[in-house]
């Protein structure tokens, strides 16, 4: 019986040993996950010659408390960091002499942050002037499901993988960060292999964040990344936001005011904000700190911004070496050059609403019982004219179109979606529902795409089995919206099997 039976057997007896679907590796995938990439080559280390033997011990037991450990992914870039800065505390042995032969390297986060070589040669500059960089936003994504359509677990989750690295849309007050919630990153990259660059940097490199007006962007810099490498400073001038006392506030501002310590945060700020950021780059990252939205794009734009409304910029910038006074002198134009080929990155666009828009805000994955009014480009007048399709229709002197019987009161994902169908099989109906809803090509296939990706409500139970071939014993768990809840099993029960076709819509792999 559901809720009866013996629930002190221990769980991990029922689960594969190779779950197939990446939403269900639950805790043991952390530490295969964190290897990759968690202790890239680090050029002081290497460079100080430290004992081999002492870091491959340190990296084991590390190793080892990670796999007894429980951790969100969220958090292996902190654990990144956390063991660089260990690794970088370990003393040097009695011969310091760097392999290279050329003196020891340092992490100069108060001369702006940038890993260099005190003993650097104009060699070594000619070298990195010559690589192919390209910074990158990146985040650790927090979603439980997989981005297979397949899959029987997750094809009707919302909790899919993001597909960008900001949000769409935000509201005021809200914490910037990815979709999932993912902390957001810099990385330094090779372009032709994606591989992380974590090299020795100019002397005075250090990343600027500024925010930009989407629309401004878009005009100005066709081809993106490597406009920008290109631009001069009155070009990013021309389409970053004002200073914040300019317009009475700044899009961002550090969460709790307080500037994390090894960041090297700094730049212009204004009231409650910040207008840019300047961060060090560390193995080849830089983390952004803690960041919320500080005003709506309604207030900083006067209404006039198109969407999407904001992007974020973030560009290599060199800093001269501070006088006596501790100002920092201008770097020469020959100097910059070097920088040519490090390209900038720059976020996908997005909007901010005020907390009196929230409904209007856009559902990046919705429901198919949702409202239409959730889906991206129809505002309030495109959905009244969807609640009476045939009305709307008489009244621009259309005949849609549409096969009889078929309902014309679409206020829902789910009905929307039987629209879209029908339009894309007769350019006819589509022509009529485009000028109809003043849709043009570009925002009718961007809502297509949205619709696209709804997916139905699943309260099904899923059910694990100790023999996946008989199914003839496991343990049934409730579900919302495909999101498990595997910390609580509703039951055991035998001869589980039969529930297939039923409502708890039986799972044959984790």
């Amino acid at each position: 019986m559901v809720g009866g039976g013996n629930l002190a057997r221990p769980v991990t007896r029922l689960m594969p040993a190779a779950p197939a679907c990446p939403a269900h590796r639950a805790t043991r995938g952390l530490a295969s996950a964190a290897r990759p990439r968690s202790f890239p080559p680090n050029p002081t280390l290497q460079r100080q010659s430290c004992d081999e033997g002492r870091v491959q011990r340190f990296l084991a037991k590390l190793e080892a408390v990670l796999e007894s450990e429980e951790l969100s992914p969220g958090l292996l870039n902190t654990i990144k960091r956390a063991a660089g800065s260990a690794l970088q505390d370990l003393p040097p042995p009695d011969d310091t002499t760097s392999d290279s032969g050329g003196g020891s390297g340092t992490n100069s986060g108060a001369a702006g942050g940038s890993q260099t070589a005190a003993g650097q040669t104009a060699a070594g500059a000619q070298t990195f002037e010559a690589l192919d960089l390209q910074l990158l936003f990146a985040h650790d994504c927090q979603a439980k499901g997989c981005a297979d359509a397949a899959c029987p677990l997750c094809e009707r989750s919302p909790d899919r993988p993001c597909g960008r690295q900001l949000g769409r849309s935000y509201l005021v007050g809200d914490r910037l960060a990815a979709r999932c919630g993912g902390s957001l990153r810099l990385e330094l990259v090779r372009r032709r292999t994606g591989e992380l660059y974590t090299g020795v940097l100019p002397d005075g490199l250090y990343l600027e964040l500024r925010v930009v007006e989407g629309a401004l962007y878009e005009a100005r810099f066709a081809d993106q990344a490597a406009g920008l490498a290109r631009a001069s400073e009155a070009d990013i001038e021309a389409i970053s936001l004002p200073p914040a006392t300019a317009n009475g506030g700044a899009l961002l501002a550090l969460m709790g005011g307080r500037q994390p310590a090894d960041l090297s945060c700094g730049g212009r700020s204004g009231w409650g904000g910040v207008t840019t950021l300047d961060m060090q780059i560390l193995d080849g990252c830089a983390t952004l700190p803690e960041l919320r939205i500080n005003a709506s794009g309604e207030q900083l734009l006067k209404g006039k911004g198109k969407k999407p409304q904001f992007r974020i910029l973030v560009r290599a910038r060199l800093r001269g070496a501070a006088d006596a006074s501790g100002t920092a002198a201008d770097v020469s134009a020959a100097a910059s050059a070097s920088l040519i080929n490090l390209r900038p990155a720059i976020s996908e666009g997005f909007a901010v609403a005020t907390a009196r828009m929230k409904g209007d805000v856009k559902v990046e994955l919705p429901l198919t019982t949702d409202e239409a009014r959730g889906i991206v480009n129809l505002g309030k007048a495109a959905c009244a004219k969807l609640k009476d399709l045939r009305a709307a229709a008489a009244e621009k002197r259309m005949e849609l179109q549409l096969p009889a019987g078929f309902a014309t009161a679409i206020t829902h994902v789910g009905q929307l979606k039987s629209l879209l169908a029908l339009a894309s099989a007769n350019s006819a109906l589509r022509a009529q529902l485009q000028k109809l809803l003043v849709l043009g090509e570009d925002a009718w296939e961007e809502v297509v795409e949205h619709v696209g990706q709804a997916v139905e409500p699943d309260s099904r139970m899923r059910a694990w089995f100790e023999d996946a071939g008989s199914m003839e014993r496991g343990l049934l768990f409730l579900c919302a919206q495909a999101k498990v809840d595997l910390d609580r099993p509703a039951g055991e029960r035998d001869g589980v099997h039969f529930l297939e076709g039923s409502r708890f819509g039986v799972a044959r792999h984790p």
